[in-house]
C-alpha cells in the first residue's frame, strides 16, 4: 500500500502539465503568481471564503501558497497534490482489498480495477474535486462497513477540499438520521433516473441560503450559457469516453435492480448499509447530474456501488443468476478500464514509466505518453 502511495507521488512529480485548459495549468499559474508576487499567509487567509474571491476552498490555496515560499516549480506542487491524494486513494483501495478474504476471481479483479480507475491518481489534474471525493470515501466506508463514526470527520472535512461537498455531507447526514429505508431509497433511485431536465434558475434560488462568498460559484454552475458550453464540449469528446461512463452506470443499475428484486434477503449488516446508502446517494447524484458539472457526483455514487458489488459478488459467488450478470457486465467494465487508462496517458509522461525520482527533480518531460504511442502508428 505504501509503495503504491510512493508511486502516486512520483507520478505527480512527473505529471504532464498543459500550458492551458486543464485545472493543473491554472494551479501552475497560481503557484508562479504567488511566488513572483510574494503573496503572504494573511493575503491567502483574507481571500478564503471572502465575497468576490476565487478561493472558496481551503486546502488547495493554502498548500499552493506554502509551496510558493520555496519554489515556482509546478512539478513540486503536483507531487504534493499526489502525496495527499495518493494517501487517501491507496487507503481506500486497500480497504477494499482487505475485505476480500477468498481467492480473487477474474471478475473480482476486473471490479477492483474498475474501483481503482473511477477516480485514479491522474485526477490530481482536478485536485480539489477529486481529492475531496477520496477523502469523503475514506471516512464513509468504515462508517458504513464497521460503524466507525469517528472516521466521519474525514467525510465532513472533504468540504475543505471542495466547497460542493456540502452536498454529499448533507446526504450522509440524512442517511445517518433515517438509517436503512431500502424500499424508499430504491424507489427514489429509480424515479430520479427518469428525470432528464431541471430548472437551473430554480436551483439557483434554492441555493440562496448559502453564504455570500459562494454566490459566484453558484452563479457559474447554474448558468445556462455554461451549461451549453459543457454540452458542446461533450459533443467533441470521442464517442468511447461517454460510452464507457454509461457502461459503468448501467452496470451499477443492473446489479442494483437484481439485488433489490432477488437478493435483498441476503442483505444484512454492512451490506445492507452499503446498498441503502449507495441507492440514496445515487438518486441525489442523478439529480445533481442535471446541473452543469454535477455529473461528477455520479462518479462517487459509482465508487460506492462498485465497492458494494465487488464484496457482494465475492460473498455470493455461487448464485446462478449472478454468474450471468458477471458475464454480461465484464466486457463493458473492460471497456471502461481501457478508456480510463487511455485518459491517463494524456497526463502520464515517459519519465513516469522509465524515469526515476532523482532525475525527475531536475529534468521534466512534459510530453504525454499518448504522443509516443501515436508516434508508433
Amino acid at each position: 500500500m505504501n509503495i503504491f502511495w510512493l508511486f502516486c507521488i512520483f507520478l505527480g512529480l512527473t505529471f504532464v502539465i498543459a500550458s492551458e485548459g486543464p485545472d493543473s495549468a491554472r494551479y501552475a499559474n497560481t503557484l508562479k503568481t504567488f511566488h513572483s508576487e510574494g503573496v503572504t499567509f494573511s493575503d491567502i487567509t483574507n481571500s478564503i471564503y471572502t465575497p468576490g474571491s476565487n478561493f472558496v476552498d481551503v486546502v488547495q490555496p493554502l498548500l499552493t501558497w506554502f509551496i510558493s515560499l520555496f519554489t515556482d516549480n509546478p512539478s513540486i506542487l503536483l507531487a504534493c497534490f499526489a502525496l495527499i491524494f495518493g494517501f487517501f486513494y491507496s487507503r481506500n483501495l486497500w480497504y477494499l482489498l482487505d475485505k476480500i478474504d477468498d481467492k480473487i476471481s477474474p471478475v473480482t479483479f476486473v471490479l477492483i480495477l474498475t474501483f481503482a480507475l473511477i477516480n485514479p491518481i491522474w485526477n490530481i489534474n482536478g485536485f480539489r474535486m477529486w481529492t475531496a471525493s477520496q477523502v469523503f470515501i475514506y471516512g464513509l466506508l468504515p462508517y458504513l462497513f464497521e460503524g466507525n463514526k469517528r472516521r466521519l470527520w474525514w467525510s465532513v472535512g472533504s468540504i475543505l477540499f471542495h466547497f460542493s461537498f456540502i452536498f454529499p455531507v448533507a446526504i450522509l447526514a440524512t442517511y445517518a438520521l433515517f438509517r436503512n429505508r431500502l424500499n424508499i431509497y430504491f424507489i427514489f433511485f429509480i424515479v430520479t433516473s427518469f428525470i432528464n431536465t431541471i430548472n437551473l434558475e430554480a436551483i439557483r434560488d434554492l441555493l440562496d441560503f448559502l453564504p455570500s462568498f459562494m454566490d459566484p460559484r453558484v452563479e457559474s454552475y447554474t448558468n445556462i450559457n455554461y451549461a451549453q458550453r459543457i454540452a458542446e464540449a461533450r459533443e467533441r469528446i470521442n464517442w468511447y469516453v461517454p460510452l464507457s461512463g454509461e457502461v459503468l452506470t448501467y452496470t451499477s443499475y443492473l446489479f442494483a435492480i437484481f439485488i433489490f428484486l432477488k437478493g435483498r434477503k441476503r442483505l444484512e449488516g454492512p451490506f445492507l448499509n452499503l446498498f441503502c446508502f449507495g441507492l440514496w446517494f445515487y438518486g441525489w447524484a442523478n439529480l445533481a447530474s442535471l446541473v452543469p458539472s454535477g455529473g461528477r457526483f455520479v462518479s462517487i455514487a459509482n465508487l460506492i456501488m462498485i465497492f458494494f458489488i465487488t464484496l457482494y459478488l465475492q460473498d455470493n459467488y455461487s448464485q446462478k443468476v449472478l454468474k450471468v450478470l458477471r458475464v454480461i457486465s465484464v466486457p463493458g467494465l473492460i471497456l471502461f478500464i481501457v478508456v480510463a487508462i487511455r485518459i491517463g496517458f494524456d497526463y502520464i509522461s515517459f519519465a513516469t514509466t522509465f524515469g526515476n525520482p532523482i532525475l525527475s527533480l531536475f529534468v521534466h518531460d512534459n510530453t504525454p505518453l499518448i504522443a509516443y504511442v501515436k508516434g508508433l502508428f
